[in-house]
């Protein structure tokens, strides 16, 4: 059997041939031969090919330019240990722990254990080869050495491609070994000395430099390079224990949101008037307030940030503390919040209805039945329910009754509700709202009995001056612009042009208010009260006179304004517009009293 192989040349590649030799030599691949005056390399085995004659090679003479290459030298394997992270601490924290938790993400690292971390060196990586940096974006990771998951032994500060800051105990105490050595420069020409290695960063400090007071003037100050808030004349880590504390005078152009994402249970702000909301720089929302800003704090919140909508932290970032033994809880203490606690009830089930039918003004601190009867405990006093001839009293104080309801028939139609019927054995009184107009009322003594049911007329109170809801509305009506103004003492006397003439009209009558709007007629204000109407026009006379002592009324400053008027919305009233209307009748009887049923006669509105 011969055995073939393919030969390339060593001078050019793309020429191969398939041989074998007198006598089947075993050849090595990659052995080298002079053949027919050329150098050929053993490249591969072949199935077909050509005997070549003992007297056609000659082995390896004369054919350095085509030697076998070395082997490939076998990679050197990388040394790296598993280690274990909290990655959610990390996930936008800026805070340092304190406690030790649960490590279940796996990193790996050029180093066995805590002890071999030095701080400045790049310790950890996202895979076993130790080619991808891991970024730690100077967050706090809690860690352990090992694969398993399990309880960390201590917490690292990281900054970006895996170098380890600070290091420290379960307990926040900095361990680090110190900054890595700096290698010695090679000195230029002329040598220029080498700058000192800056010493390490002081620990984070563990109790509060100052504790916030009840109300905190707030100035501002230039701490280091940074402009600061300072808060009651001094700048420093800032504590609190529970309470209310407020910041007085922040300014507009430095509005403070308070990082309370996840523990407004514990912490929460608000102010005097808001700037807006905006993303913070921990990655939540916020509202911004300036002004005076209240914080209530009602439970530890940890270590927590505030910075500026305009300017950032401000020397805010994580500077803000609870402890309440540096800084005691300000008395009263302060207790969660529960509502108003003038809306407080006790609501009672209805086994007949299978529901709570019924909300009561009574807030006992303690109920029971006992032998038939309801007992309740008050301020310490026990009291027994049902025996009082007086309806809605508890406690020895009088409450009314009342009920919440709504009109929404046709709810896409927009209606006048003009009137409300009770079908009651008595009278009650009743405030109506819509999505249109509120604050309608209905006195108790409104009401007259027609057919054995009780009824009246809805009214539109208004308010004086007119809110802007109000000059769309029937009751709002124009003159035109004025053409002088005079005033003497609390009269104003407001003419109009009679060629071309300005025609008052006869619409307007003696007590309406007058609103008074100068160019470019964008901003309305109330003038006065009607108090006469002068229309003599062959006489040149077409004027009205007001009251401009009532209260809220400005004087007219420039004679040409717009004059318009809004009529006595409780006289004038149409019922009130909208698409539904909610009312709340309310009962001030201490007497029993039954309520039927509650209706309204209802127009649509054609605008």
């Amino acid at each position: 059997m011969a055995y073939f192989y393919k030969f390339t040349r060593c001078d050019d590649n793309s020429i191969t041939n398939d041989w074998t030799f007198p006598g089947n030599p075993q050849l090595t691949l990659l052995d080298v031969y002079e053949i027919y005056g050329y150098c050929w390399q053993v490249t591969a085995s072949a199935l077909s090919g050509t005997q070549v004659s003992y007297s056609a090679y000659y082995g390896l003479n004369g054919c350095t330019q085509c030697t076998a290459p070395p082997p490939t030298p076998s990679p050197t394997p990388v040394v790296s240990y598993a280690w274990q992270f909290n990655q959610q601490q990390g996930n936008g924290s800026f805070v340092k722990p304190t406690s030790c938790v649960n490590c279940a993400i796996t990193v790996y690292s050029d180093v066995p254990s805590y002890s071999g971390i030095t701080c400045g060196t790049q310790h950890f990586w996202l895979d076993s080869n130790l080619n991808t940096a891991f970024s730690g974006s100077n967050q706090f990771y809690i860690a352990t050495p090992g694969s398993t998951p399990a309880t960390g032994t201590g917490s690292l500060l990281l900054a970006n491609n895996g170098i380890v800051t600070y290091k420290y105990d379960c307990s926040g105490y900095n361990i680090c070994s110190g900054p890595a050595p700096t290698p010695t420069p090679t000195p230029p020409t002329p040598p220029t000395p080498t700058p000192p290695t800056p010493p390490p960063a002081p620990p984070i400090p563990t109790t509060p430099d100052y504790c916030l007071s009840g109300t905190n003037a707030v100035t501002f100050q230039l701490i280091g390079t940074t402009n600061s808030y300072v808060f009651g004349g001094n700048y420093g880590l800032y504590g609190t224990g529970t309470g209310i504390f407020v910041l007085t005078g922040v300014p507009s152009t430095h509005p403070i949101a308070i990082h309370n994402f996840g523990k407004t249970g514990e912490i929460s702000y608000t102010g005097t008037t808001s700037a807006g909301l905006k993303t913070g720089l921990d990655g939540n929302t916020y509202e911004y307030f300036f002004g005076d800003v209240t914080i209530t704090v009602t439970g530890n919140y940890g270590t927590t940030s505030y910075e500026c909508y305009y300017h950032g932290y401000m020397g805010g970032q994580n500077n803000l503390q609870f402890d309440n033994v540096t800084c005691p809880n300000l008395q009263p203490p302060v207790i969660p919040p529960q509502g108003d606690p003038d809306k407080q009830y006790t609501l009672s089930y209805s086994d007949s209805v299978k529901g709570w039918p019924s909300f009561y003004s009574y807030f006992a601190d303690w109920m029971i039945g006992m032998n038939n009867y309801f007992y309740s405990l008050k301020a310490g006093n026990l009291y027994r329910h049902n025996t009082n001839p007086l309806r809605n009293n508890y406690y020895n104080v009088q409450y009314n009754s009342t009920l919440t309801s709504v009109f929404n028939e046709m709810p896409l139609e927009n209606k006048l509700f003009k009137t409300i019927n009770l079908e009651s054995d008595a009278t009650w009184g009743i405030t109506l709202d819509s999505d249109i107009q509120t604050g309608a009322t209905i006195d108790s003594t409104y009401f007259e009995k027609k057919e054995g049911a009780w009824f009246a007329y809805v009214r539109n109170n208004g308010t004086q001056p007119a809110g802007s809801d109000e000059y769309v509305m029937r009751s709002a009506n124009g003159i035109g612009r004025s053409s002088s103004v005079s005033v003497v003492g609390t009269s104003t006397i407001i003419n109009f042009s009679t060629n071309p003439i300005i025609e008052i009209g006869s619409n307007l009558s003696v007590g309406d208010i007058v609103y008074y709007a100068p160019p470019p007629y964008n901003a309305i204000e109330m003038v006065g009260q009607v108090t006469a109407i002068n229309v003599d026009l062959q006489n040149a006379t077409n004027n009205i006179v007001i009251d401009n002592s009532i209260s809220g009324a400005v004087s007219i400053p420039i004679q040409d304004g717009f004059i318009m008027y809004i009529k006595n919305q409780e006289a004038e009233s149409n019922g009130v517009l909208g698409h539904y209307c909610e009312f709340t009748i309310t009962n001030t009887d201490s007497t029993p009293t039954e309520l039927f049923a509650v209706e309204s006669e209802v127009m649509k509105s054609y605008p």
